[in-house]
Parts: C-alpha cells; structure tokens; sequence
C-alpha cells in the first residue's frame, strides 16, 4: 500500500523506521523524521531501488495499521472532572438522606 506524505506525517518516528526497513529504505535509523519520509515516498514510486540487506538477523515483518486517533487530553481531563463531579453529588445526597433519617427520628 502506497502512503501519502500527510500520512506519513501523522506517524511517530520509530513507527516510520519500521515501515521504512520493511520495504527497503537503507539505514532508516540514522535518519530524521522528514528524510524517512522523503526516502519512503522515493521507494514506494520507484525513483529509489529498495535496499535489502543480507547481513544479519532477518527483519521482523509487522503491519502497518492506521491507529485511531485517542481523545484528546482536554478531553479526558473534562471526562475526570465530570466523573468527580458526579461521585461527590452522590456523596452529597447521601448525607442530605442520612441528615433526613436523623432529624425524622428526633421527631
């Protein structure tokens, strides 16, 4: 599968190298983010020939999956806080209820 550069962008580094050994970049990890992505696009469109070495241990095939995005940590920050929020409303009732017991049995 061929990857736009945008795509490309959006991944973390060590995802990039990777992907990039995987299909033939040369020595991906002596490289920035943005050579590794330049050197991808070469090799995907055929301009660059892939580099495969035959020394050493055989790479390791993984996939490349596109990840969902996770929520942003404003977010989760809102997610906590609203949590918090309900737990002590809850709390509140809860003694509003056992003052309720207590003054009714004064009476």
């Amino acid at each position: 599968m061929n990857y736009t550069k945008e795509e490309l962008t959006k991944r973390g580094v060590h995802e990039l190298r990777v992907f990039a050994r995987e299909i033939g970049v040369r020595a991906p990890t002596d490289m920035k983010k943005h050579q590794i992505i330049e050197e991808i696009l070469q090799v995907q469109s055929g301009i660059k020939e892939p580099y495969f070495s035959t020394a050493g241990r055989p790479a390791i095939k993984r996939k490349l999956e596109i990840k969902t995005p996770r929520p942003s940590i404003d977010k989760r920050k809102k997610q906590r806080k609203e949590k918090s929020i309900k737990r002590m409303l809850n709390k509140v009732e809860e003694m509003k209820n056992m003052l309720t017991k207590l003054l009714e049995e004064e009476e």
